[in-house]
């Protein structure tokens, strides 16, 4: 969530095409494993790329220095103010390589070393070869909560679009059919208003049993909201969005968390078939709003998906502890605790 990049090593290998981490820094982590985590967050052997980046931030010397190492982080992308470096260098050299406060200003980093004190700051070679290729960020913000993700996959990822009928089938109400009382609700709600909601989002919101689906589907049990709790002030209809930089006029919050002050909105313009869904909290003076997914469809679909694999992983550690009775199984999760029968 930081934008850090860690070492760690691939344990799982889930059928939509993400993956189960294990870091090598425990600390970061209070459950064995991270879920759901996408290609493009990894940078796969990211070692055996950096002989290039490191010729690159070095300008061609051997070696990074002192004297060097203000540029080297600017031709990454990350601007250090001049007076810090000294300090930067000194504490991060004693820390890496058991420098002497003396020693250190004069100490030389070959490949080997300097590759370390990038990664000491969360800085990999994938990162520093997208800045130098000037390849855009992915946009859309992947919140992990208990380690496990819940949306922000970003659809050039699957190389393909989701479909509304995908979606309804990952959450298991592909044939329920039309709740009354949630559909009157919407109408309700958009008479009120005098605007009309996005028709992918009216399908899914009135079908019966998406309550529970939406909650069930993930180990963090979501809440859908219902109406008439759509009126409530923070998450009612709110107009003139774009002043947060949100693609849309209109927002609705649709869902809220089981833990945490985070919520997903959909924001949509007039005549929208669908809603881009955003991630959005308050801050200490404002809110904060991120894109999460392009569409309904990829949301939900993504964050099933997630749930499923943390479902067989758990399924699979459980079976592995069943036939190894004495040994403890790496494979166990807390997640355990959180899933609904």
């Amino acid at each position: 969530m930081t934008g850090s990049w860690l070492p760690g090593t691939i344990r799982g290998r889930n059928d939509d095409g993400t993956f189960q981490i294990e870091l090598d820094k425990k600390e970061m982590s209070f459950m064995p494993y991270w879920y759901g985590v996408t290609a493009s967050e990894i940078s796969f052997n990211d070692r055996s790329r950096w002989a290039s980046i490191f010729a690159h931030l070095s300008a061609g010397s051997q070696f990074l220095q002192t004297a060097n190492i203000q540029q080297a982080f600017a031709s990454a992308g990350y601007q250090v103010p001049a007076d810090k470096i000294p300090e930067l260098w000194r504490v991060c050299c004693q820390k890496l390589f058991g420098s002497s406060e003396a020693t250190a200003e004069k100490l030389a980093l070959g490949e080997a070393e300097s590759y370390r004190l990038f990664l000491h700051f969360g800085i990999s070679a994938e990162e520093c070869a997208r800045h130098l290729q000037k390849m855009p960020r992915d946009p859309y913000m992947k919140l992990y909560w208990n380690q496990s993700r819940m949306g922000g996959r970003n659809p050039t990822d699957l190389g393909r679009t989701v479909s509304p009928e995908e979606m309804l089938v990952a959450l298991g109400i592909a044939d329920a059919d039309i709740d009354q009382t949630r559909a009157a609700g919407l109408l309700q709600l958009e008479i009120l208003h005098q605007v009309r909601l996005p028709t992918r989002l009216v399908d899914l919101l009135r079908r019966t049993g998406v309550e529970d689906a939406v909650t069930n589907c993930h180990p963090n049990n979501p809440t859908l909201l219902e109406f008439p709790e759509f009126e409530e002030p923070e998450w009612g209809l709110r107009r003139a969005m774009r002043q947060h930089n949100v693609d849309g006029d209109y927002a609705i919050t649709f869902m809220v968390p089981h833990q945490g002050e985070h919520h997903w909105a959909a924001v949509f313009d007039e005549g929208d078939e669908d809603a881009r869904v955003y991630l959005w909290w308050k801050s200490e003076e404002d809110e904060e709003w991120f894109i999460t997914a392009p569409d309904t469809s990829m949301f939900f679909w993504d964050l099933a998906q997630t749930g499923a694999a943390n479902w067989k992983s758990i399924r699979a550690g459980q079976e592995e502890t069943k036939a190894n009775p004495n040994r403890a199984s790496r494979r166990k999760s807390w997640f355990g605790k959180l899933l609904r029968p």
